[in-house]
């Protein structure tokens, strides 16, 4: 593979690109294919103290349509088009402030703590390949960035790490409202000199080739796990919280939420507890096989019965569709799962309820009403497939009609389908 260019560019406290006295050196060492380290020694060689950052950035020349990827922080466009949430958005040429205020940018930066690993990919197209970048959280200067941008007059695209961050054109704060971009700088001191490392990577046009790349920045960076507890001692105290707090046999149900200050706030915890279950995601049979589960290897017949009762409740109550509902709420009982779509049950809700389902189901074979309930809900789904595959992403609670087809949240059905044969 040819070994990308990599420049580094000295930004002034505004941002923009500047002649400030510098001496950068880059050192490169090959790892495996497509992966190189680069360690950067730079000198400032001014006489008097200044507010600077380095950006590191390779271009990818060919990228008519790019797609983008920020471990934990950004996916392809990140948002789409007709999605009236306000979050970060890329959109091919735009730049001005109204599209700013709306979130949606042609190049957009983060500070590494926002992100899962500080990594940014980009590849040219469909089809195309790409280059990533990847560094530490931290350096001598402070904490990374990582960014990207794309240019549509030239068909071309830009991945970057800077060093400290700089967030920008807006800053978000998980909200609609568009924050001042976030600035950091690093104060150089004349005949300051300091080190920093990072890695770049060539990418093929398969979109899954950043799995190798960050299996490889995680062995080569490795963490020590230092738990406090054993595994099983974990399991222990998750399946009594969940018994203790979390389950309540009427009607049989695992609360979503639960108070954690009952003396503090000296109430009974009952007013305190969100009276709420999904049937998968964040309640429901996912742990309630989990508290099954876990009763029947050590012997604890409370959880056991506690589980069982959850999943019955659940496995009795489908909807007139034939799947699971997607919510239960002690004041108006089963309805539609967290959609914006009216009586709308969310793909992916139901699909790990099923799937999980079919697992308590392994544990206890003879339960009629599982069996039924899975049965219903797989043949419900794939009565509704379409013709290229896509299982839907929300479905009518009362008529089956599938409402929405975009989206990735039909997958989960897979593996559903998958283990249920």
């Amino acid at each position: 593979m040819t070994r990308p260019a990599v420049s580094i560019a000295v930004l002034d406290s505004a941002g923009a690109p500047c002649e400030l006295p510098f001496d950068i050196r880059q050192e490169w060492t090959a790892g495996s294919e497509g992966f190189w380290t680069v360690s950067v020694l730079a000198r400032y060689a001014g006489l008097t103290e200044t507010e600077a950052n380095l950006r590191a950035s390779t271009g990818i020349l060919n990228a008519p349509d790019p797609w983008w990827l920020i471990p934990g922080g950004f996916y392809g466009q990140n948002r789409p088009e007709g999605n009236d949430r306000v979050f970060p958005r890329f959109g091919i040429g735009a730049t001005g402030a109204e599209d700013a205020e709306r979130m949606t940018s042609n190049a957009w930066e983060f500070r590494a703590d926002r992100t899962a690993t500080p990594a940014v990919f980009a590849w040219g197209g469909a089809g195309l390949g790409g280059a990533a970048m990847a560094a530490s959280e931290n350096t001598a200067l402070g904490q990374t960035g990582v960014g990207f941008a794309h240019d549509s007059a030239t068909g071309s695209a830009s991945i970057h790490l800077t060093f400290p961050y700089r967030e920008g054109p807006v800053s978000y704060y998980g909200d609609d409202v568009a924050r001042p971009a976030l600035i950091e700088t690093y104060r150089w001191t004349p005949g300051e000199t300091i080190e920093l490392s990072f890695t770049v990577h060539e990418l093929a046009a398969d979109r899954h080739a950043y799995a190798p790349v960050l299996r490889t920045i995680r062995e080569s960076t490795p963490t020590r796990l230092r738990p406090w507890v054993s595994v099983d001692s974990a399991a222990d105290l998750t399946a009594e919280g969940l018994l203790r707090w979390h389950y309540d046999p009427d009607p049989g149900i695992l609360l979503e939420t639960v108070g954690f200050d009952r003396g503090v706030s000296g109430r009974d915890g009952k007013s305190v507890d969100r009276q709420a279950m999904h049937v998968g995601w964040i309640s429901g049979i996912p742990w309630a096989y989990a508290l099954l589960r876990h009763g029947m290897r050590r012997g604890l017949m409370d959880e056991v019965a506690a589980g069982k009762r959850v999943i019955d409740f659940i496995a009795g109550n489908l909807s007139p569709s034939g799947t699971f509902w997607g919510t239960w709420y002690r004041e108006s009982g089963w309805t539609q799962s967290w959609s914006v779509i009216k009586r709308g049950l969310h793909s992916r809700t139901l699909a790990e309820a099923t799937l999980f389902l079919v697992r308590a189901l392994a544990l206890r074979p003879d339960e009629a009403t599982w069996s039924r309930a899975v049965r219903s809900n797989l043949d419900a789904v794939v009565a509704r497939q379409r013709a290229d595959g896509n299982l839907g992403s929300v479905h009518h609670a009362e008529t089956g009609e599938v409402l929405s087809w975009a989206g990735s949240a039909g997958l989960t059905w897979v593996a559903a389908l998958a283990e249920a044969a």
